[in-house]
């Protein structure tokens, strides 16, 4: 994502300037875009690195494929605040979403498998599967994002810009149908 700064070096009169930071506006967009994927991405992985107690070979590739995934944000999200009025750029970028939750599910999947012992167990069942099923709805949001976006419907690809918004009510139904049951008394 490119904004870019030497270009307040040289004295600008105030009409300029303005017109300067309308035509970054879209990059800076773009900017705050990338780093809010970047940082929830930052945050699920200390949730899920503090779980882990030992490692192997597999956790490392993993980890490594979504490190890849979150190194391509910047340039997916470049193509959506420059070519956003392209259909083809929302595919990109849902699609590298998509990977990045899906690495996330199965960084999930590999650190929770008993038989690996490579975490602290959960307290429950409900606790293990709430955090699968969560990235991996993440995942299929974002990729029907990206189906959406490759349509030649016009509705459908304008759907694919706001398809996020279905992760809220999606994960409050998730929380609730793996809500940790009470025990009895």
């Amino acid at each position: 994502i490119k904004v870019p700064y030497s270009s307040f070096s040289a004295p600008m009169p105030q009409q300029q300037l303005h017109g300067y930071i309308v035509e970054i506006i879209p990059s800076f967009i773009g900017f705050i875009i990338s780093f809010f994927i970047i940082g929830l991405s930052w945050v699920v992985h200390h949730r899920i690195f503090g779980r882990v107690v030992n490692f192997d070979g597999g956790l490392i590739m993993l980890n490594l494929l979504l490190l890849f995934f979150i190194a391509l944000v910047p340039f997916t999200t470049t193509l959506i605040s420059e070519y956003g009025y392209l259909s083809e750029s929302y595919i990109y970028y849902w699609m590298n979403v998509g990977f990045i939750a899906i690495s996330i599910y199965f960084l999930w999947a590999h650190i929770c498998h008993p038989k690996k012992k490579l975490a602290i167990k959960f307290e429950d069942d409900y606790q293990r599967r709430r955090v699968l099923a969560r990235s991996l709805y993440t995942s299929i949001v974002f990729f029907l994002g990206a189906a959406f976006a490759m349509t030649r419907n016009n509705i459908l690809q304008l759907a694919s810009k706001y398809i996020f918004i279905l992760l809220f009510p999606g994960m409050i139904i998730l929380n609730k149908i793996y809500k940790t049951p009470k025990p009895r008394r």
